[in-house]
């Protein structure tokens, strides 16, 4: 029986731990946003580590493969690109923590919590515009849009 259990812990590992590790990292990330404007190198480093061990706990267990994980980087490294050609207007950090979100929640996930996280800045900055409490060259952290996005979908019963 204990035997079982100890073949089955990386598919257990890698099945049970990734939405509340996601979502506990994510949030960190969005507090930190929030009041710094920025996301702690050691912090980016924990959540890339701990992403890393359940995937590979996902290859081990046969329920991800290496393939998949390269392109989970796809939205990170775009994100990253983008942040290079627009001089620094969107955050290394924001880069960086989609490129973690896109280890935790693989690709397709991935897609569709950045989309629903830019739709609802673009949202809050068209409002904050409108109400004359921000102009175009305010800043607005991300991170908490995608923990928003992140914890909605699977509140709603999305994938993960």
């Amino acid at each position: 029986m204990l035997q079982m259990q100890l073949e089955n812990a990386p598919a257990i590992l890698y099945e049970e731990g990734r939405l509340p590790l996601l979502l506990f990292f994510l949030a960190l990330a969005a507090f930190r946003d929030m009041r710094a404007r920025t996301i702690p190198c050691p912090l980016l480093a924990a959540g890339f580590l701990t992403a890393l061990v359940l995937d590979l706990c996902g290859i081990l267990s046969g329920r991800e493969t290496a393939f998949s994980l390269l392109l989970s980087l796809i939205p990170g490294l775009f994100y990253l690109l983008m942040g290079l050609i627009s001089g620094g207007r969107i955050g290394q950090g924001d880069g960086l923590t989609i490129l973690i979100l896109g280890l935790f929640a693989g690709l397709s996930d991935t897609v569709l919590i950045t989309a629903a996280a830019q739709l609802a800045c673009a949202v809050c900055a068209g409002l904050m515009l409108a109400a004359k409490r921000a102009d175009l060259n305010t800043r607005i952290p991300f991170v908490p849009f995608l923990f928003a996005a992140a914890a909605l979908l699977y509140l709603k019963g999305g994938r993960i």
